[in-house]
């Protein structure tokens, strides 16, 4: 037998005995035929709270991972967690279950700006004010962060052996959700924490958010993923949300399927998606929240 198929086997059927499976992603029409409650896509750790609303928030941060290249096990769940041993590492080199996402250089942009926009017509229907990113930008704050310059991406490269629902992320580019904002680099723990709450007092707002929003695709479907996390500070405290599940589109977003593990991402389908899905994502997320 060749090592690429017996690396295929094993990364196939190891997971699944040995190990177990992340639950498959819900599209959206599942969602809602089963009435999900934010709870089980959310996960949240800490007391802080939005329930007040008609109040000053700070944005300090929208960003959008897309996930360029990942690898799935090829069914429609994931196992949980690939074991650091040579055969699964071997498998990986060869490419095994590799699959690379190809978005166009505007469709970034255009993908971002659109969640951006959700997120933020989101939080003005919940009577929240958003203090200008300009008065965020000037505020002495923040140069407690690490930032990107505004508008600039970032690509990160991971080696994962645990997985999301839709796969381990190899690859990811980060853009801000507008052109005049920032990606946040650093710092983390913490400092981090201190930073958020120098800036929301200097700006005397009630609460800040940090937004990360990640997407891909999943078996051809616009895919808000596992592992989008949003960090909020208010007076009362710090809470951090995760995403414990995915949340798939209801349509096929690809030009054509998948060629030798490669998709290709039609912009106008995904924007669709986007324009359909994102909003119940982060309404769930915002809901966990209050």
């Amino acid at each position: 037998m060749r090592p690429r198929s017996a690396a295929a086997i094993a990364l196939c059927l190891v997971p699944l005995a040995l190990l177990g499976c992340k639950a498959a992603p819900r599209t959206l029409a599942q969602t809602r035929q089963q009435e999900v409650r934010a709870s089980e896509h959310w996960s949240k750790r800490g007391g802080a709270s939005l329930a007040s609303s008609g109040r000053r928030l700070v944005l300090a941060e929208a960003s959008v991972e897309f996930v360029t290249s990942k690898f799935e096990t090829g069914d429609t769940r994931q196992a949980a967690f690939i074991p650091p041993h040579p055969v699964f590492l071997a498998a990986n080199a060869a490419g095994v279950g590799r699959r690379d996402v190809e978005f166009d250089g505007a469709a970034f942009e255009h993908i971002a700006g659109r969640i951006g926009g959700a997120l933020e017509r989101d939080l003005l229907s919940r009577g929240w004010r958003l203090v200008p990113n300009a008065r965020v930008e000037i505020a002495e704050s923040r140069a407690r962060f690490k930032t990107l310059a505004p508008g600039e991406a970032r690509e990160v490269k991971e080696l994962n052996f645990a997985a999301a629902d839709t796969g381990r992320v190899r690859t990811m580019r980060v853009l801000p959700a507008s052109a005049d904002a920032r990606v946040i680099t650093g710092p983390s723990g913490a400092r981090e924490t201190r930073a958020r709450r120098a800036m929301l007092e200097e700006l005397g707002a009630d609460a800040l958010v940090r937004v990360i929003i990640r997407v891909g695709v999943y078996q051809g479907h616009a895919s808000f993923e596992e592992g989008s996390r949003i960090l909020l500070t208010t007076a009362a405290g710090e809470a951090e949300l995760s995403a414990r599940r995915s949340l798939l589109s209801d349509r096929d977003v690809l030009t054509d399927k998948a060629t030798n593990g490669r998709y290709t991402v039609s912009e106008s389908a995904y924007l669709d998606a986007v324009e359909a899905t994102a909003p119940i994502f982060i309404g769930m997320a915002l809901d966990a929240l209050e």
